[in-house]
């Protein structure tokens, strides 16, 4: 779980959305998998009908993608991409 101000700064437009959804009542679903795009492929093949954001590489070292259950909540799928700095971004700008 994450608090909307980190989600805004993750996924730009993706905490209004969810805002819009249900008017602050819903949750972020967050699963950790092995593989983001087989597991795409597979939800996409079982009809997944809102698709937030594609599977994309992430600064903090998380490749994801956000969709939405049929309740209209978030749902982030995630994996860790080997050998990526898992650092945020203002860290590692800072060098601390």
């Amino acid at each position: 779980m994450c608090s909307r101000e980190a989600l805004a700064a993750a996924s730009p437009g993706a905490a209004g959305q969810a805002d819009a959804a249900s008017a602050g009542t819903s949750v972020v679903l967050e699963f950790e998998v092995d593989d983001l795009d087989a597991v795409r492929d597979h939800l996409r093949g079982g009809g997944v009908r809102e698709w937030v954001q594609e599977p994309t590489d992430q600064p903090w070292g998380n490749r994801s993608m956000l969709l939405r259950d049929p309740d209209g909540n978030l749902v982030n799928v995630f994996t860790p991409i080997p050998g990526a700095d898992r650092g945020w971004p203002s860290q590692a700008r800072d060098g601390r």
